[in-house]
C-alpha cells in the first residue's frame, strides 16, 4: 500500500477523512484514512503515551468508555507485543447487527511514535461457534505526540459482510469518528485525574 492517495471527504477542526475506493489488500471495499489532533490543553493531566495506548489496547480499560463494544478479550498472546483478539461490536446504526471479529495484533513504541498494527485472522484459525457474523478489517493506527499536540493517524478497511450503500456509511462516518475519540479523550482526562 505504498503512496496510497486518499481524496479528503471530510474536513473540520482538528479532524480529516480520506477515502480511497480500493486498498492492495482488497480491490472491492474502500479503505479510510481518519487523521486527528488533540491538543494537550485539553487534559487535566496530560496523558503518557502509554496511558493512551493502555485505554485501546487493554480490554479492561477499553470496555469502560467504548461501548460500541459488546465483548472485547485476548483470545491468544503470542509474544510480548503481539496477541489474537477476540471483539463483539454491539449493533450499529440501527441496520447492521453485531459483528464478530477475530484480529491478531502487534504493538511497537519506538522514538516515542507508536505502531499498532491488526489484520483479521483467517476464520479455520478460528472457528465461528456463534451466532454472530464474522467481518474482518485492517488497520493501522499511529500516536505520536510534540509539545503541543497529540496525533492519530488511522488506516481502516473492513468488511462487514454487510451490503449498505457507501453514501450511507461516509454519510454517518464523521459523526462515529467523532463520538468514538470524544469518549477515549474524555475518558483518558477522568482517568488521568
Amino acid at each position: 500500500m505504498q503512496n496510497l492517495v486518499f481524496p479528503v471527504i471530510h474536513e473540520e477542526d482538528n479532524i480529516k477523512i480520506s477515502k480511497r475506493n480500493y486498498s492492495d489488500l482488497n480491490d472491492h471495499l474502500p479503505i479510510f484514512r481518519c487523521e486527528i489532533t488533540k491538543h494537550k490543553l485539553y487534559f487535566t493531566d496530560v496523558p503518557t503515551i502509554e496511558h493512551m495506548v493502555d485505554a485501546i489496547r487493554n480490554p479492561e480499560q477499553r470496555r469502560k468508555w467504548d461501548k460500541n463494544l459488546k465483548e472485547y478479550k485476548i483470545v491468544e498472546k503470542l509474544k510480548k507485543n503481539s496477541e489474537v483478539i477476540r471483539i463483539v461490536t454491539n449493533k450499529q446504526l440501527s441496520v447492521i447487527a453485531e459483528k464478530e471479529f477475530y484480529e491478531k495484533r502487534v504493538g511497537i513504541y519506538e522514538n516515542n511514535v507508536y505502531y499498532l498494527f491488526s489484520s483479521s485472522v483467517p476464520e479455520n484459525e478460528y472457528p465461528n461457534y456463534t451466532s454472530f457474523d464474522r467481518a474482518t478489517n485492517y488497520i493501522s493506527v499511529i500516536i505520536k505526540e510534540d509539545d503541543d499536540n497529540f496525533y492519530f493517524d488511522c488506516i481502516n478497511q473492513i468488511d462487514a459482510k454487510i451490503n449498505i450503500p457507501q453514501e450511507f456509511i461516509e454519510s454517518n462516518l464523521l459523526n462515529k469518528v467523532n463520538t468514538f475519540f470524544d469518549k477515549y479523550f474524555e475518558f483518558l482526562n477522568i482517568l488521568n485525574q
